[in-house]
Parts: C-alpha cells; sequence; structure tokens
C-alpha cells in the first residue's frame, strides 16, 4: 500500500516527467512562429508550469558571472520601461516579456542539459533537428512549387516569392534556425552507419533551404560554424577518416560540376538572385550608418529608450543586437546579454581546449555560438529562440563524446 508520503513523491516525478516530454515538445515545434504567439510558447508556459508543481534538484547552474549577467539584462530591461520615453506601451511591454520569455528558456534548457547530460543533450538537440527538417521541407518544397499556389505564398517573404521564409516570418531567422539541425544531422551522418541515409537526407534538405534563404548571415554562420566543426572532427580520431571523405567527396563533386559545367554555371551565377545576394546592397549603407547614429542615442539615454522603441523615435534600429539592445533596454541590459553570450562560449572553449569529457559536445555548441556571434553583430536576434536553446546546453554536464 502506497503512503501518502510515498504518493506525493511520485506525483513529484511524474510532474518532471511531464515537464519534460513538454520541453521536448516545445523545442520540436518551434519550427512553426509564423503566428503570433507560436504554439511553442504556449507550449513553454505549460512546462513552467509543471516545473513548479516538480521536484527540482538543487544543482549549482550557472556561475556568479552568468548570475551576474542575468540579472543586469533582466534589472535594467524592467528599469528601462519606467524611465524610457515610451511611445508605445503595449510594443514595450510586450517585448520585455519576450525576452524574459527568452532568459527562463535559457535557464530550463540549462537545468534539463545539467541533470540529463549525454542522454538530455541528444534528445533537445534531436526535437530540434525534427524542427528544422519540417521547416527545410517544407521550404523546399515551396520554393519548387510541390506546394498549391493557393498557400504556398505563407512561405515566402514577398510576392516575387524569391526568398523562403517557410514557417518563419522572415528568411533571415529560417537560415540562422537550420544551421544547429545541418550540423548536427551532419555529425550524425558521419558517426552513425545506421542512421547514415537518413541523417544525410536531412542535412541536404535543411542545407538546400537554408540557400534559397538568401540571407548573407545565415551562409556565413553556416560558413564560420560548419568549417570549425569541420575540423573538429577531422581532429577527432573516431570521426577523422569519414569527415575526411566527406570532404574529399565533396570537393570531387564540385571540381567536376565545375570543369563540366563551367560557362553554364558562370552565367547562371552572374543572372541570378544569388549573384545579386552576394554583391554589395544599396540598403547596406543605410544599415551601417544607423549603427553609427546609435552611439549617440545611447549616449543621450544610456538607460534606454525602452523596449522595441527606436524605430518610434527614430525611423529606423541598428542591425545589430548589443547596439539595438543598449539602445532600448540600456547600457546594462546589453553588457549583461554579452557577458552571458560570452561566458558560455569560454565556458564551451575550456571544455574543449582541455579536452574535458565530452568536450566534443561543448566544441558544438561551440561551433554554433561562434558563428552566432558574427552574425547577431549585423542582424537584431534577441529573440530568436533557438539562440537560447543552444546556449542553455553550453551549461550541460557531458561524459561522452558519442552522440549515444
Amino acid at each position: 500500500m502506497i503512503q501518502a508520503h510515498d504518493r506525493y513523491a511520485f506525483d513529484r516525478v511524474g510532474w518532471m516527467s511531464l515537464a519534460w516530454s513538454l520541453y521536448l515538445l516545445c523545442v520540436g515545434t518551434s519550427f512553426f512562429v509564423i503566428v503570433e504567439p507560436a504554439p511553442t510558447d504556449a507550449i513553454f508556459v505549460l512546462v513552467l508550469g509543471t516545473l513548479l508543481l516538480a521536484k527540482l534538484k538543487p544543482v549549482r547552474l550557472i556561475g556568479p558571472v552568468e548570475t551576474i549577467a542575468l540579472l543586469l539584462f533582466v534589472w535594467f530591461t524592467l528599469l528601462s520601461l519606467s524611465v524610457g520615453e515610451i511611445l508605445h506601451l503595449f510594443s514595450a511591454l510586450r517585448a520585455a516579456g519576450i525576452q524574459i520569455y527568452m532568459v527562463l528558456l535559457f535557464v530550463v534548457t540549462a537545468y534539463f542539459a545539467h541533470i540529463g547530460g549525454d542522454r538530455a543533450f541528444r534528445t533537445i538537440l534531436t526535437a530540434l533537428a525534427v524542427a528544422g527538417f519540417i521547416a527545410g521541407l517544407i521550404g523546399l518544397m515551396a520554393y519548387m512549387s510541390l506546394i498549391p499556389s493557393g498557400i504556398s505564398w505563407l512561405f515566402f517573404r514577398d510576392e516575387f516569392q524569391t526568398r523562403v521564409s517557410s514557417t518563419f516570418k522572415d528568411p533571415n531567422v529560417l537560415g540562422p534556425f537550420l544551421v544547429p539541425t545541418v550540423l548536427f544531422t551532419l555529425w550524425l551522418a558521419i558517426s552513425s552507419p545506421r542512421f547514415r541515409i537518413r541523417a544525410f537526407v536531412a542535412c541536404a534538405v535543411c542545407f538546400l533551404c537554408l540557400v534559397i534563404t538568401y540571407s548573407r548571415g545565415a551562409w556565413v554562420h553556416m560558413a564560420m560554424s560548419g568549417l570549425l566543426f569541420g575540423a573538429i572532427l577531422l581532429v577527432y580520431r573516431r570521426t577523422a577518416f569519414s569527415t575526411f571523405s566527406c570532404i574529399l567527396a565533396a570537393l570531387i563533386a564540385a571540381l567536376l560540376a565545375a570543369s563540366i559545367l563551367n560557362s553554364e554555371i558562370q552565367a547562371w551565377f552572374e543572372a541570378s538572385y544569388l549573384g545579386t545576394r552576394l554583391s554589395y546592397q544599396d540598403y547596406d549603407q543605410e544599415r551601417f550608418a544607423a549603427m553609427a547614429l546609435a552611439f549617440g542615442w545611447i549616449a543621450e539615454q544610456p538607460f534606454g529608450l525602452g523596449p522595441n522603441q527606436v524605430s518610434a523615435h527614430y525611423g529606423r534600429y541598428p542591425h545589430n543586437t548589443p547596439i539595438n539592445l543598449a539602445v532600448n533596454n540600456g547600457v546594462f541590459a546589453a553588457i549583461g546579454f554579452v557577458l552571458l553570450y560570452l561566458a558560455a562560449v569560454t565556458r564551451c572553449l575550456v571544455k574543449t581546449v582541455k579536452n574535458r569529457p565530452g568536450w566534443i559536445k561543448y566544441a558544438f555548441v561551440l561551433s554554433i555560438l561562434a558563428g552566432l556571434m558574427v552574425l547577431i553583430n549585423v542582424v537584431p536576434a534577441l529573440h530568436w529562440r533557438h539562440m537560447y536553446v543552444v546556449l542553455g546546453l553550453a551549461y550541460g554536464q557531458y561524459r561522452s563524446n558519442s552522440i549515444f
């Protein structure tokens, strides 16, 4: 017969299991954000509710630097609501709520990765890869006109249907969202003969969709993260041969295509939208000018105009996440965000360089964060859900270098 105390303990375990399942569903549905609030956000609210009922393990989740960073970010974001020159109150409250939501997403991810270790790392990334594959497949099908024209326009940014946004509002968000899936499925294909074909197919679908987003920032992110993690897989003895074989096959295929179809490829490239996107855009100058002006705006109001208020005040916003955050939420909120990001990068770098247990998993996270570090300096990325999931993965306790 179960005693009252034992029954209570059983219920607590049940709530934790439910919270974990809901969290995975939240990550797995994070691809569908074409409407706001997105279903993934409603599910995350349920995750928070179940965690309040669960018996949480007392763990030292983050260090003092991360704690200070989070306090700076949250406190000065809230302070900017009271001292800022807010023109649109609802927009400011909504933006502040989303930013605190992202902090909670980071903390919850870090907690699950910490207590779940290698299993949590694999499961969370699998859920994220499923989300990435669905978004990539829908985007690719829309681009290839495999979706009825009556609804295919939903998956493009403009009426000319040149840039795929799939189930996102913006191709510049879709592209970076696909990078972790491309790297994870490539790693899976290289590491496991059992899943090789399926993983390569998923990797190809997501990579092609990333290309047709025509997001230059996402391309740079993919190139940097891919080169860094590819080099790590080459160094790691267990994946060195498979990685070298993949690189060699890709180079041979590229050289054959270039030698056989050189003139056709060159003519297509010069006349294609891809060639246009790789060149300097007219609006780039305006974006850089806004970033330069932003330092003056920050000096005038160091505690911020209020979340998401810069466009209402100046009719433009800087395409740089820390600068944009400093203008809206204040200098100290921006310092908090940068400190948190750099702390996660440093943790992964130390684990990787010192060959600590599970170092290749920290290297995987480091590769994504390194590419994102460049990208967030040319786009505002404060509300990207997957970025906070990756940041949270940096605080897991990993022991194995194998995905499995």
